[in-house]
C-alpha cells in the first residue's frame, strides 16, 4: 500500500513528496545494501507477495502480486509490483522536505509521486519503487546512494527488470539527472519540474533574492548575511514573521515586486513564500551539508526591462528606488565559498548523457522556473546530445502540478523511446500537453 510509515530507529522524519525545499542535517556517505535474500523478505521487510516470483520472467502472467517495505540502511522502501508486470521498473526520486515540517512526526514513504499516479502506473502494468531517503533537506547525496541501494534491492527480492527508469520530481530530478549523467545503471530518466540549472546556479539565483531584499530592507543581523545564512535558519520561526509584517505595510507588495522582478523570480502561486523558505531555510541546509557559502555573483548584471519599469512604476515603486536598489545589489559581489564544490558534485550538470531523458514541465513555476528545464537543454546542446533530450510541457499551474494521466503519458513515452528507439515529439492536447518555448534562465 502506498503512504506507508515506517518506524526507524533513532530518527522519525516525514517526506512530503515532490516537495522543494527544506532541511536535513549532517549527512553520511556510507551505502549498505542489502544482501540478495530468498523470496522471503528479512526481518526489516514486510509485505504480501502472493507467493513466489519467477525473476527470470518479468511480465509473466503466473507472477503474483507483491507489496514490499522496510527499511534500507536508515532508508525507508516501498515496492510495488502488479501481477501483470510489463518487465519495466519505475523507480521514484522524490523532492526534498522541510525538516523543520518533519521533526517529531512519523516517516512516511509512496513507491510513487501520489497514490493516483500509483495506482494507474500499477494498472498499466509498471513496477514502481521509491525511498524516503535517510535525511530530509538536500539530500542529494544520500538519495543517490539510497536509489542505488533499493534497485540492488529490487533485483534481489523481485527479480532483473527488462526495463529500469528512473523518473525524479524537483530535487529528485537532481539525483535522477546526475545519475544518467555519471553512470549507466539506468535506461532512461523522467525529470518532473527539474532542477536543470543544477544546484549551483539555483541557489545563485536565491543568493540574487537575497541580495534585492538586503538592498531594499536591510538583511536582519540574525539570519546570517545575505550570501551566508545562519546554518540553524528556520523560515517559519525565524524568517516569516518579519516578511509577514513587511509585506503587509502598505508599500510592502510593490517593494515585494521589486525584489521578485530584479532576482529574476517569474510570477507564480509559490511567490513569495516558498521561494523565500527555500532561499533562506534550504539554503542553511545545503551551507551546513557542504561547509560553507554556495553562491556566487561575480558574472551577474541586475537590470530591468522598459517594460518592468513601467509595471514598478504604475504600482507606486519610482525610479530613484528602482536604480538605488539595483546599484546596491551590483555593489556587492561574491565569490564562490567553500560549499561551491559540493554544490557542484551535488550537482551540476556536463550534459554527457547517452540515454533517453524527458522533461517535464508546467507553463508556470516560480519555485523551479521553466527557465531550469531551458537551461538544461542549452547544457545539452553544448555538449551535443541533444539527441537523447525531449521535453514535454503542461499548461499545469505551479510547482509539478501534473495530472495521474499526464505523468503516466510521459512515463510511457520514454519506455517506448527506450525499448524501441522512438523518441516523443508530441504530445496529447486533450491531456492538457501544449506547445511552449521557454525562456532563458536569467543569468549566466
Amino acid at each position: 500500500m502506498s503512504r506507508l510509515r515506517v518506524a526507524v530507529p533513532g530518527i522519525a522524519i516525514v517526506v512530503v513528496l515532490a516537495l522543494l525545499f527544506g532541511l536535513g542535517r549532517a549527512f553520511s556517505n556510507q551505502l549498505v545494501v542489502a544482501p540478495p535474500v530468498s523470496p522471503m523478505p528479512q526481518p526489516s521487510i514486510t509485505g504480501d507477495s502472493g507467493g513466489n516470483p519467477d525473476p527470470t520472467r518479468p511480465g509473466a502472467d503466473s507472477r503474483p502480486a507483491q507489496n514490499l517495505s522496510g527499511v534500507l540502511d536508515g532508508a525507508a522502501f516501498e515496492i510495488r509490483v502488479p501481477a501483470d508486470w510489463n518487465g519495466t521498473l519505475l523507480l521514484y526520486a522524490h523532492g526534498l522536505r522541510n525538516t523543520s515540517e518533519a521533526r517529531g512526526a512519523p516517516r512516511e514513504v509512496s513507491a510513487f509521486l501520489s497514490d493516483k499516479a500509483e495506482e494507474l502506473m500499477l494498472e498499466k502494468g509498471y513496477a514502481v519503487a521509491g525511498s524516503a531517503y535517510r535525511q530530509d533537506g538536500w539530500a542529494v547525496a544520500e538519495g543517490i546512494d539510497d536509489m542505488r541501494a533499493l534497485f540492488e534491492h529490487f533485483k534481489a527480492v523481485v527479480g532483473q527488470p527488462q526495463t529500469t527508469l528512473m523518473a525524479g520530481f524537483s530535487m529528485g530530478s537532481v539525483i535522477a539527472l546526475s545519475e544518467l549523467e555519471r553512470n549507466e545503471l539506468y535506461d532512461g530518466v523522467l525529470a518532473g519540474c527539474p532542477v536543470g540549472a543544477g544546484t549551483p546556479r539555483t541557489f545563485d539565483a536565491m543568493l540574487a533574492l537575497s541580495l534585492a531584499y538586503d538592498a531594499v530592507y536591510g538583511w536582519p543581523s540574525n539570519w546570517g548575511t545575505p550570501a551566508d545564512v545562519r546554518d540553524d535558519l528556520d523560515f517559519e520561526r525565524d524568517v516569516q514573521p518579519t516578511l509577514l509584517q513587511q509585506y503587509g505595510a502598505a508599500d510592502g507588495p510593490a517593494k515585494f515586486e521589486l525584489i521578485r522582478i530584479l532576482a529574476g523570480i517569474p510570477k507564480g502561486a509559490e511567490w513569495w513564500k516558498r521561494v523565500w523558505g527555500f532561499a533562506t531555510e534550504t539554503r542553511a541546509d545545503l551551507e551546513r551539508r557542504s561547509g560553507g557559502p554556495v553562491g556566487q555573483n561575480l558574472d551577474h548584471h541586475y537590470a530591468v526591462s522598459p517594460k518592468e519599469r513601467n509595471h514598478l512604476n504604475e504600482i507606486g515603486i519610482n525610479d530613484q528606488l528602482i536604480d538605488s536598489t539595483i546599484s546596491r545589489m551590483s555593489a556587492l559581489r561574491i565569490a564562490p565559498g567553500a560549499g561551491r564544490p559540493y554544490a557542484e558534485k551535488y550537482a551540476e550538470f556536463s550534459g554527457l548523457i547517452s540515454r533517453p531523458v524527458l522533461l517535464l514541465g508546467t507553463r508556470t513555476d516560480a519555485l523551479i522556473p521553466p527557465a531550469s528545464s531551458q537551461a538544461y537543454s542549452e547544457t545539452v546542446e553544448r555538449a551535443q546530445t541533444q539527441q537523447w533530450l525531449a521535453n514535454a510541457w503542461t499548461s499545469g499551474k505551479g510547482h509539478c502540478q501534473f495530472s495521474p494521466l499526464q505523468i503516466y503519458t510521459a512515463v510511457e513515452a520514454l519506455n517506448t523511446w527506450v525499448q524501441i528507439g522512438t523518441k516523443p515529439e508530441k504530445f496529447p492536447t486533450s491531456q492538457g500537453f501544449i506547445t511552449m518555448k521557454p525562456p532563458v534562465w536569467f543569468q549566466p
